[in-house]
This record gives C-alpha cells, structure tokens and sequence, in this order.
C-alpha cells in the first residue's frame, strides 16, 4: 500500500467519526466519547485541515506552473520558425500558428477556411494525394507545393503531415509548413548553371544569367561586366533592365556602388542606395532602393569582373540575394575567364592568319592514321592545286610536285617518322598553266598518350622570289668576281705608275733641295760679301737693299727646306711599331733643351701609353707642338708646356697645353695648311708657316687626327688623337704615292 492510499483511508476514516459526532449533537444525544478521544479527534481535525491548506497551495501551484507550461507551449507553437496547421478530413483549417499567418501575409482568420485556397491551382492534386497518401500509409509523409501570400506573391512549402483520430474519434491532419524557398531557389540555380551549356540560340551565357537572377531575385536591373586593366572602368556583357536587354557600354565606376565593390567580396545596400551615391545616374534615373552586388575572381585571384542586381524595392532577404549571387560568381568568372581566353584566341588567330598571308604561309596537316592530308587554301594555292578538288590524297600531292623532286621528298617523310625528326623539305611544284615555283616546307611530329606517331603539323611557304633572287646574287657575284679581278689588274698598274711617279717626286724633291739651294748660297755668299766689303761705298740705300736681298734668300733658303721635309713627311714608308708616347715627348723634349733653357721654359710629361706607331714621325711631331709652344709664349712669364694622355675605346688622346699668348679659335683650321701663318713677318715670331701643317700630315698617315683649343691671352691646347694598333698598309709604297699625290 502506498503512502497516499494510507493517508486517504486515515482521511475517510477521521471523516467518518467527526460525522457520527455531529449527528449525535444535532439529536441531542448525550456524547458518550471520552474526552480524551475527542481531544484527539480535534486534534486530527485540525491536522487535516492544516493538510487540506496544504494541499491547496500545492494545487494552487501546480495551476500556475501548469498555466505557465500552457503559456510557454502557445508560445513556441505561435512563433515556431515552421507553421502548424491542423486539418479536417476536408482539408478545412481549424488550428493554425501565427507563422503560418505570416508566410500566407493573413490574418489569422484564415482558421475555418480551406487550406486549398492558399494553393497554387498547379499544385492543388499534388496536395489532395498527399493527403490519401496519409491517410492510407497511416505513417507522416511529406510534399513540396507552391502557396500563395494574400499579395500575390509565391514561395515554395516543404508539408510534413499525419494523420490522427482526437478523443472522440474525429480525423484530424497536423500539419507543419517549412518555407523552402530559398532552398529551391538555390537549387534551381544550381540546376541553371548546371543546364547553362545548353542556352537557347542566340544568347550567350551572361544574358541568360541576368535574365535569371532578375526573375529569380525579383529585381528591375541586372548587369554583369568586364573589369578594364586599370580596375577604374569596367565593360557591361549584359544589362537586364525592367525584362529586357540593352546594349553595352563602358563605365567609369566612381561614385558607384560597383566602385565599393572592387576591394569588397560581397557588397549590399538593403535601401536607400540612391541616396547614398547621388552621383549614380543610372540609381536616381531608376529611382532605385536596394543594390546587392559581388565580384568575380580570376583564377590567379585578381578581380576581373562583377555582378550586380539592382531593385526599386527595400531588399527583403539579404542573406538569400548575397547566397544566390556568390553562388553564381563561381560558374561566372569561369565562364569571363573562357570568354577572355577565347577572344585572346581568336585575336591571335587573326593575327596568325594576316602573318601567315602577309608571308605567304600556308598551313598544312598529315595524318598519319588515316593517311591523309589537309591543306588550307593557301597550301593548294601555293601547290597549284584546286582547293575545291583536294581530297588529301598522296597521289594527288605527289603529282603536284617536280618530278625531279618526289623521291627526295619522300625519303624526308620516311626519315621524319622514322627518326622522329623535323621535317624539312625544299621542293618544287609545277602548277597547271606549266610554271615552276620553288617551297619550302616545315612539319613537326605529334604523337598520342602511348608515344605513337600519329600526326604532323606543319607550315609551307614560297621560296620563288628568294631562288631568283639567289640567283641573282650568285650571277652578280660572279660578275663582280670578274670586275674585282680586272679593277686588281688595273690598281696593280696604277700602283706601279705611282711608284714611279713617287720615285720622280722624290728625285724632284732632291734636285728642288739641290739644284735651287745652289743658286741661293750664292747669292747669300755674294750678298754677304758685298755687305762686308764694300758696305762703306754704298749709302744707306744701297745697304737697305742688300739686306733685304740677304734676308730674302734665308728665307727662301728655309721655305725651301720645310717644302722638302713636308714632302718627305708624305711619301716615306712606314715603319710601325710599339712606340711609348713617354719616352717618344721626352725626346722631343731634349731636341728642344737649349731653347727651352734660354727661355726658362719647362716641359710637364705625365706618363702616356704606348701605340702602334713610326717613332721618328711622332717625335717630329711632339718637337714641332712644343716647339710651337715655346715659340708663342708671353714675354711677362715663362712658358710651361704641360703634356697628358687618356685612353678611350681603344684610342689614344694626347693633351699639349701650354700658358703661351693663344689665338681667336675662329682660325683654328687655318693653322694647319701649308705656309699659312697668324702673325706676319714683321712680328718676333718667325717662321715659315709649315710646321703644323707637317703635324698635320703625321696624325693623318696615322689614321688619326689633331684639333686645337685656345683663346687670346689663355694658352693653347692641342690634341692629338692616335689609335692603339695600326691597320696594316696593303702596299706602303702605293699608299706613300696617294698620299704624296694628294699633298
């Protein structure tokens, strides 16, 4: 026995006798209870009712949590994230939640209603043999089908229901109603991008997928584009706008939301994006009020494009929109991706076909399996065959070809296959109309995933104007061999008669010094004697006379030694060999020692280099530049000649600066011609006017040259430029002649 059965029978118990007592007083029967009995019984009596209150409060309790409970269930069933609904057997509403209310955007007046008035039409048998499938399988089943919202608006419910009969044997339907809305829009963008391969004729993927997520996501623009390079502009492959297509166009994305979009994975206005970017004609022309867009990532992870979808209405689901669009970024980069590639194909293509037509080039295939050629037009063309005719037989491409040349070119076929080496072949083809035309052509062996010969790609391409032109070459070259051969004969006699002629100038030259120097002294001799003797008897005229006869005769005596030795500078040979410039200057410079000492001169030699060169000449040189130096100094101070080298790309400079009086530059190319002089005769600067003009002519005869810079008053440097090595005269005695000739 439990304890709430003892306590109920000590209850009845105690009931019993307090009644018996109280019947006895009203029939004023005399009590026969000792008192010490009814003092217990009071006693119990009160305890029961002590109980009595106690377990009124617990009652009171357990209402109030059940109250509670109550509470609590109504709440989880009114505001569950799924509707419940619970049916009759004729499918009218009799228990619904607030959930299902607002899916179906009503009030909750729709309990006593037919649950098939918030059925899509379509879908209203499905629903009925969801319900007899119930019924039959007594087991829960489930079912997707359209609704309808009190708006108009559709969305997709996942029904799950039983069957059950309520106290009084009443068929009943629970019911629970999911929105799968979301889900079956991802499902059937997943089902597009899977099916987009197959797009109708006539628009391409991009349209289709604007199309789409305009219709799927309920939006007025959609517009998918291209980044340019710089990621400032970008270029539309489709604008969908308000149901229908318009052209592309390029746009700068400043002041846009696209422009916020470039550094962002995903970008969402919900409202008012309008105001938010005033600048945006196109979101105040459109009066727009949402904006959600995402970008679409190349491969090597740099933004190349985007997408954006844009409403006239507040964005209602912001995570649905941002899921469907990141979703469809994937498929769409690859797709930009193959677009790009494929423009870049074909733009290359298009630049292979103009190279291949700008050279004349056609392009050829052999398959080896089959055994049969393709060529394109220019290959028949160059072929002379018909490309209409060509079916890629080997008879047909031999028969185009020389005769001469068929053998040839199949044992290079035979050595590519076999060898699995280029092939290279030059041939010539015999067109119809009988004309010869030479090609060239080039294949390279392609082989499948077993390492087997199975094709050979190649390019073929005219070589008839190259062949005449060799030919050209060669009967030129032949001809100009003969030519070289008789201009040889010819120079070979001329170079003789130079050296005869060379020969007499330098007989010339002796009888020159010789033979006129002889009358000279004479007349020096004579004059001298004459002066000395009989000056007394002539006046001072006479004597005037006779000095200037005197001086006159030095002179010429002198203009005729310089004469002599500016032709021998000329016409002697050569002799080339390492030459220290150093110790060359330093002779030069001892040659010139007394005069320099009577002066108070000095000479400054820097360590020069060594050339290929005549020793002698380049110290007449040196003695001829210092010597000038020396000459035209400045009466107020002594003459310092300071001489330095540098060597640059193989060629050797050579600096004579000296503190002397210096000269306008305007006359630095008169300095070295030929007895032209700057300062008359009159002045304390004699001489004859030929000494730079020898300087001159050595520097030449060694491949080099020699410039000058002065200014009054400043000095004068003069540079002398020489080559390192020497290029070895052919003839020295030809060239002595020519350059004798052309003094």
């Amino acid at each position: 026995m439990t304890k709430d059965q003892s306590r109920q029978e000590q209850a009845g118990d105690l009931r019993r006798r307090a009644e018996e007592a109280l019947n006895r007083k009203k029939t004023g029967e005399p009590c026969t209870m000792p008192e010490e009995d009814a003092r217990a019984l009071v006693h119990e009596l009160q305890v029961h009712q002590i109980e009595l209150e106690m377990q009124n409060e617990e009652l009171k309790r357990a209402g109030a949590l059940l109250e509670e409970s109550r509470n609590r269930y109504v709440d989880l069933y009114e505001l569950a994230p799924i509707g419940y609904l619970t049916l009759d057997e004729n499918g009218m509403v009799i228990e619904a939640n607030l959930t299902v209310a607002v899916q179906l955007g009503i009030e909750r007046s729709l309990i006593r209603r037919p649950f098939q008035g918030y059925i899509v039409p379509a879908d209203r048998d499905k629903f009925h043999s969801h319900l007899n499938k119930v019924v039959t399988s007594e087991k829960r089943q489930s079912c997707e089908i359209r609704l309808v919202t009190k708006s108009g608006g559709k969305f997709y419910a996942l029904l799950n229901t039983l069957f059950i009969l309520d106290s009084t044997g009443k068929k009943l339907y629970r019911t629970t109603a999911t929105d799968i809305t979301e889900r079956k829009l991802i499902e059937d963008t997943r089902a597009f991008l899977a099916q987009s391969g197959r797009i109708a004729s006539g628009e391409d993927f991009f349209e289709s997928l604007a199309r789409y997520l305009g219709q799927s996501l309920g939006m007025d623009f959609v517009c998918i584009d291209r980044l340019e390079g710089d990621l400032l502009s970008a270029r539309t492959l489709a604008i969908y706008f308000d149901g229908k297509f318009e052209d592309n166009v390029t746009y700068t994305l400043k002041d846009t939301p696209c422009g916020e979009m470039v550094e962002k994975k995903v970008c969402c206005f919900p409202k008012g994006v309008r105001h938010l970017f005033p600048g945006d004609e196109v979101l105040q022309e459109m009066k727009a009020e949402s904006y959600v867009g995402t970008i679409l990532w190349g491969s090597t992870g740099q933004p190349i494009g985007l997408i954006a979808v844009i409403g006239r209405q507040p964005l209602r689901n912001r995570h649905f929109a941002e899921s469907v669009l990141q979703l469809v970024a994937i498929r769409a980069a690859g797709e930009l991706e193959r677009k790009c590639v494929e423009e870049e194909l074909r733009e290359n293509r298009s630049r292979l076909d103009l190279a291949l037509q700008s050279a004349q080039m056609g392009v050829w295939r052999l398959d080896l399996t089959e055994k049969k050629r393709h060529f394109d037009d220019q290959v028949c063309h160059l072929l002379g065959i018909a490309p209409a005719k060509f079916t890629g037989t080997e008879e047909e491409f031999y028969k185009a070809l020389h005769s001469d040349d068929r053998e040839m070119v199949k044992a290079v076929w035979a050595r590519t296959i076999e060898q699995d080496v280029p092939y290279e072949a030059e041939y010539r083809a015999i067109w119809p109309d009988g004309s010869l035309h030479y090609v060239s052509a080039r294949g390279k062996l392609v082989h499948d995933d077993k390492g087997r010969p199975v094709m050979v790609n190649g390019l073929i391409w005219d070589t008839t104007d190259r062949k005449q032109m060799e030919d050209e070459l060669r009967r030129s070259r032949d001809e100009l061999e003969m030519r070289v051969r008789e201009r040889t004969s010819e120079l070979s006699a001329t170079v003789a008669k130079l050296e005869r002629l060379n020969e007499e100038l330098q007989e010339f030259a002796f009888i020159a010094s010789h033979d006129l120097q002889e009358p000279l002294r004479k007349i020096q001799a004579f004059g001298s004697i004459l002066l000395r003797k009989h000056k007394e008897t002539l006046n001072p005229e006479g004597q005037d006379y006779m000095e200037r006869i005197t001086k006159a005769a030095n002179r010429m005596s002198d203009l005729l030694r310089a004469l002599l030795g500016y032709s021998r500078t000329g016409t002697s040979q050569l002799n080339y060999q390492p030459v220290s410039l150093t110790e060359v200057v330093k002779d030069a410079t001892s040659n010139l020692e007394i005069l320099i000492n009577r002066v108070k001169g000095s000479v400054e030699i820097s360590e020069l280099p060594t050339v290929n060169a005549d020793a002698a000449l380049l110290r007449q040189l040196f003695q001829n530049i210092i010597g000038n130096s020396i000459k035209y100094r400045k009466e107020s101070e002594s003459p310092i000649v300071k001489i330095y080298g540098r060597i640059a790309d193989s060629v050797c400079h050579v600096f004579i600066e000296d503190n002397g009086i210096g000269f306008d530059e305007c006359y630095s190319h008169k300095i070295f011609e030929p007895f032209e002089r700057l300062h008359g005769k009159n002045t304390p600067y004699g001489g004859t006017g030929m000494g730079l003009a020898i300087c001159k002519k050595i520097v030449n005869r060694h491949s080099g040259e020699i410039t000058v810079r002065s200014s009054p008053e400043q000095g004068t440097t003069f540079i002398v430029t020489l080559p390192i090595e020497q290029k070895q005269e052919l003839n020295g005695k030809a060239r002595s002649c020519i350059c004798s000739s052309h003094s």
